[in-house]
């Protein structure tokens, strides 16, 4: 079994986005109950709203700092 962590990568678009969020769920074991009920399909639609009111996902991303700085945590400062 490995227990290595796979690579992390920056999304590149918004697909790539909605996995970065999916991909924990799926990897938790949830079951496809709650899956279907509200984890993927409320953030597949977050990420469309969050795309269309900024001019694109990574324009969001960027207000609060980018995706690596808003995974690890850090809030973006003026």
């Amino acid at each position: 079994m490995d227990v290595n962590p796979p690579p992390r990568h920056r999304p590149r678009d918004l697909a790539g986005y909605l996995e970065a969020l999916s991909r924990p769920v799926f990897q938790a074991g949830m079951s496809w109950r709650v899956i279907d009920a509200k984890a993927t399909i409320d953030n597949a639609q977050a990420l469309l709203e969050l795309d269309a009111e900024y001019g694109g996902f990574a324009r969001y991303m960027g207000s609060h700092g980018g995706f690596t700085e808003t995974v690890r945590g850090r809030r973006w400062r003026s």
